[in-house]
C-alpha cells in the first residue's frame, strides 16, 4: 500500500525550514531597534537556530520511527500440511522403502543425518569476499557404503541442511568434473524424510538388537500407538517456515515420554537425533548418477551466495563510523560448523588482492577465546560456550581422539586458511559455535599514501599562502585561492572513488585524513578572500606565518600530515615484516617461492 505524507510531517518540515532560514538571515529588525540592533539580532538568530535544530531532530526521529516500523513485506504464515495429507504420506512410506528409494538408500540417508562424519572424508569451504556479497563454495568428498542395488539407478546424497524458513540463493550443484547435478524437490525430500523416520521407528520398536545390514529383518508390526507417534513426529518433520527450537524439542520430548520408548536403546537415541535435526532444517539431497562414483568415492560441489550481516563486537567499536564515512567493513567472521561434519575440514577466506591479513583468530563465538588444543566439547553452559579446558600433563599429550587444527601463518597473503581434523569425532558432544575471525588491511601504498600526498600538498600551499597573507595583507588576485581548492578536490575524489566494488573496505584513517584536508582547504579559501588581519602573541611567526587564522590552519594541516605519514610508515614496516617473516624464521622448505 502506498504511504501518504501526513499533515504533521509537512508542518514540521515547513517550520524547520522557516526557523533555519531566519537563523541565516540578516536585517530582521527595523529602525526602532537601531541602538542595539546587532546584539538583539544575534540573539534572535541563535534562538531561531536552536529551535530549527530542535524541530529538525523531532522530524528526523519521526521519520526514523516510521521507516523502522515499515514492514519489509507481508509476513505470510506458510501453509502447514493437514492431518489427511500426513496420513496419506504415512501410508505411502511402504512404497518408498521398497520401491522408490529402497532400504539401503534410506539407511544411508539416515546415517548422513545422525552421524555426518561417517561418510564425509573431507570438506573444503571457500569464501570469496569480492563485490557486495559473499560467495560460498563447498567441495565434499564422500566414501559411500556399497549398495545392493545392481541397477543403474542414481544415489541420493545429502549435501547440507539449511534452517527452515531460510532461502538458498543461487544454488548450483556439480560433481567433481563440473557437470551440473539435480537435487530432490521439496515433495521428494519429504518422502525420503518420512521413509527414514519409518525405518528408524521400526528399529526402535524392534525387540533385541536391531539388524542394520541386509538381509533386512521382517519389519515389526506397527501398532496404533506406534502409528500415532509416527504421525506426531511427521508433523514436526514436515512443518514449514521458521520454527521455535525449544517448542519443537518440548513436543518431541513429550511424544517420546507419552509412548514410552526405551531411551537407553541406541536406535531410540538415533531416532531422537534424526527428529531433532530435521525438525529445524530441511535437507538438500543431490541425485548422483552411478558413473560419478568410483570405488564408493565421489566428489560433490555446491555454490551459493550469502548476504553478510553486521559484525557486533563487544565494547566500543568504530563500525558505525565506517558506515557514516561510506567505508566497507575490514573484519570478517565465518562460522566453522562444517568442521563437525567431516573427518577433515579446510576453510579458505579469500580477500581482495589489494588487501592482506593483519589478524586471524580461530575462536569461540561466545567467549571470544582462541581455540585451545586442550579443549574438549561439552554441553553448552550458561554463557553458551560448549567447551571446557582439561588438564594437560607436561610433555607430549596422547589421546584416543585425533583432534588437531592449524591456521596458515600471516605472511602478507590475502587469504586465511584453517585446517581441522577430528572435530566431528564422537556421536555425543561436539564443538559448537566456533568461528574464524579475520581482519584485512590495505596492501601499501593504498589509500594512506593518497592521504599523505593530499595532506602534503595542502600543508605546502597553506604555508605559501600564509606567508603571502602575513606579508602583503589583502589578496590581489584569485589564482592563489583557486590553488587552495586543489587539495580539497583531490581529497574528495581519491577518498570516495576507490571503495565501491570490494566487500572489504579501505582505511578509515585515510578517509578521516582526507576529510580533514578537504575541510582545512575550504576554510583556507574563505579566510583568504575575507582578509583577516592580526598577529600571534610575542610578534613571533611559524615558518613565516604570523596571522592567527593561517597559523591555526597550518598547524592543523601539519599535525594531520605528520600523523598520517607516521601511520603510513608503520603500515609499510608491518607489511614488510610479514613478507620477510618466513625468511627470518629460517624456513628452507622446497615449497618456498622468492620474488
Amino acid at each position: 500500500m502506498k504511504r501518504r505524507i501526513s499533515i504533521r510531517t509537512v508542518s514540521l518540515s515547513l517550520l524547520t525550514f522557516l526557523f533555519l532560514a531566519l537563523a541565516g538571515s540578516s536585517g530582521l529588525l527595523g529602525e526602532p531597534f537601531r541602538h542595539r540592533r546587532d546584539d538583539i539580532e544575534l540573539t534572535l538568530r541563535l534562538l531561531c537556530l536552536a529551535i530549527g535544530l530542535w524541530l529538525a531532530w523531532i522530524l528526523f526521529r519521526r521519520l526514523w520511527r516510521t521507516l523502522d516500523a515499515r514492514p519489509a513485506g507481508a509476513a505470510i504464515e506458510p501453509p502447514q500440511p493437514s492431518i489427511d495429507r500426513l496420513m496419506r504420506l504415512q501410508i505411502s512410506v511402504v512404497d518408498h522403502l521398497d520401491g522408490t528409494f529402497g532400504n539401503h538408500t534410506v539407511e544411508t540417508f539416515v546415517r548422513m543425518i545422525t552421524d555426518p562424519t561417517l561418510y564425509r572424508t573431507r570438506v573444503t569451504e571457500r569464501i570469496d569476499l569480492e563485490e557486495r556479497i559473499v560467495t560460498q563454495q563447498i567441495a565434499i568428498e564422500y566414501s559411500l557404503p556399497p549398495t545392493q542395488d545392481t541397477t543403474s539407478g542414481p544415489r541420493y546424497i545429502l549435501l547440507f541442511s539449511p534452517p527452515k524458513g531460510q532461502l538458498v540463493d543461487n544454488l548450483r550443484i556439480t560433481d567433481g568434473s563440473g557437470k551440473p547435478l539435480a537435487d530432490l524437490s521439496f515433495e521428494e525430500s519429504t518422502e525420503l524424510v518420512a521413509a527414514g523416520l519409518r525405518l528408524l521407528l521400526q528399529l526402535a520398536i524392534q525387540s533385541g538388537r536391531p539388524r542394520r545390514r541386509p538381509p533386512w529383518p521382517i519389519a515389526p508390526r506397527m501398532t496404533e500407538k506406534h502409528r500415532a507417534l509416527e504421525l506426531i513426529l511427521l508433523e514436526q518433520l514436515t512443518k514449514r517456515g521458521a520454527v521455535d527450537h525449544e517448542e519443537v524439542a518440548a513436543r518431541v520430548r513429550s511424544a517420546f515420554n507419552r509412548y514410552r520408548l526405551d531411551g537407553e536403546k541406541e536406535s531410540v537415541q538415533e531416532l531422537r537425533r534424526y527428529v531433532a535435526a530435521l525438525s529445524a532444517a530441511y535437507p538438500i539431497v543431490a541425485v548422483v548418477p552411478k558413473d560419478a562414483i568410483t570405488g564408493g568415492r565421489t566428489l560433490l560441489r555446491y555454490e551459493r551466495t550469502l548476504i553478510p550481516s553486521a559484525l557486533s563486537e563487544p565494547g566500543f567499536n568504530f563500525g558505525w563510523m565506517r558506515v557514516l564515512l561510506g567505508l566497507k567493513p575490514n573484519q570478517v567472521v565465518v562460522p566453522v560448523h562444517l568442521s563437525a561434519t567431516a573427518g577433515s575440514f579446510h576453510l579458505y577466506i579469500n580477500g581482495p588482492a589489494s588487501k592482506y591479513v593483519l589478524d586471524q583468530n580461530f575462536r569461540c563465538r561466545h567467549c571470544r577465546a582462541d581455540v585451545s588444543r586442550s579443549w574438549e566439547p561439552t554441553e553448552p553452559g550458561p554463557n553458551g560456550c560448549a567447551h571446557r579446558m582439561i588438564a594437560v600433563p607436561k610433555g607430549r599429550r596422547f589421546t584416543d581422539i585425533d583432534r588437531h587444527y592449524r591456521v596458515t601463518p600471516k605472511l602478507g597473503q590475502s587469504f586465511v586458511h584453517l585446517y581441522t581434523r577430528g572435530f566431528g569425532a564422537g556421536r555425543q558432544e561436539r564443538f559448537k559455535d566456533l568461528e574464524l575471525f579475520a581482519r584485512f588491511k590495505e596492501v601499501p601504498p593504498g589509500s594512506r599514501a593518497t592521504a599523505v600526498v593530499t595532506a602534503l600538498v595542502s600543508t605546502f600551499l597553506l604555508a605559501i599562502m600564509g606567508r603571502l597573507a602575513s606579508t602583503s595583507g589583502a589578496p590581489s588576485m584569485s589564482l592563489p585561492g583557486l590553488a587552495l581548492a586543489l587539495p580539497a578536490a583531490a581529497a574528495t575524489w581519491f577518498g570516495f572513488s576507490g571503495d565501491s566494488r570490494s566487500l572489504v573496505g579501505s582505511s578509515m584513517l585515510a578517509r578521516l585524513s582526507q576529510i580533514v584536508t578537504a575541510v582545512v582547504s575550504a576554510v583556507a579559501i574563505a579566510v583568504y578572500f575575507t582578509s583577516h588581519h592580526g598577529h600571534i602573541p610575542f610578534h613571533s611567526s611559524i615558518v613565516g606565518i604570523s596571522e592567527p587564522w593561517w597559523v591555526v590552519l597550518f598547524l592543523i594541516s601539519a599535525v594531520n600530515l605528520m600523523y598520517v605519514s607516521y601511520r603510513f610508515a608503520l603500515k609499510v614496516q608491518v607489511y614488510n615484516g610479514l613478507l620477510r617473516k618466513k625468511e627470518r624464521q629460517g624456513h628452507t622448505d622446497g615449497d618456498s617461492v622468492k620474488l
